[in-house]
């Protein structure tokens, strides 16, 4: 099978996602913030050139260049997996596609954009975390995970009896909010996510990727992915 590449950065959620699709469908690619032999430096022109808002992550394949997440996960998924982690029928496939849209504009930022990622990469004086501003947002971070275990009501996975790209979409996540410490936690200890996290990462490639991230606050990377936010 063709080896395709990730441009990215190995803690970004979304970076994880797209792995997390090459390791479950059998896709073999490599991870690096370059392209074509040449480093990429976070929000650069060359950069810009392959995403226009200068975002990770971004597919090579070949030919072919693509961002954002959503777009990358379709095309993979039609591209390697003839389809099958998003429904046919017009209804199943919208309701996917519905939440796959509230996970990218909403719940992931609530989340971790939001929330969690300060703990990694702090932006108060003299790089303390901002604890008062996680307070302040932890109520919507809250409402995001009852979401998602909406979702897991229903279902074994996030939308139906098996993987989905909603699924993909959500994992990295979720995860990195499962290791929060307890005072910052926002997953009960009876919340169907933590049997969820067991029960995927039983998967070998997802137990590769959904691992703790190793973030150096003062790589120069690490500090313009987290001002994006």
């Amino acid at each position: 099978m063709n080896k395709v590449h990730i441009i990215g950065l190995p803690f970004s959620t979304y970076t994880r996602s797209v792995q997390l699709f090459c390791e479950l469908i059998g896709v073999n690619y490599t991870l690096a913030m370059s392209h074509a032999d040449k480093a990429i430096e976070m929000h650069d022109k060359h950069h810009r050139k392959l995403h226009p808002m200068a975002k990770i992550p971004i597919l090579i394949d070949g030919d072919t260049h693509l961002c954002e997440t959503t777009a990358i996960l379709h095309y993979l998924n039609d591209s390697y997996a003839s389809g099958e982690f998003l429904k046919l029928d017009p209804i199943g496939r919208a309701h996917q596609l519905e939440r796959m849209s509230l996970l990218s504009h909403y719940v992931n930022n609530a989340l971790i954009r939001d929330y969690a990622l300060e703990l990694a990469l702090p932006k108060g004086k003299g790089g303390e975390v901002r604890v008062q501003w996680m307070m302040e947002n932890k109520s919507a971070a809250l409402d995001a995970v009852k979401i998602v275990e909406t979702w897991l009501a229903e279902n074994q996975f996030l939308a139906g009896s098996t993987w989905s790209l909603v699924d993909m979409m959500a994992l990295p996540s979720l995860y990195y909010v499962s290791l929060l410490p307890r005072e910052l936690a926002l997953l009960t200890p009876h919340s169907p996510l933590h049997q969820y996290l067991n029960n995927v990462r039983k998967h070998s490639g997802a137990k590769k990727v959904l691992q703790p991230a190793n973030i150096n606050a003062s790589d120069s990377q690490s500090a313009k992915l987290a001002s994006q936010g």
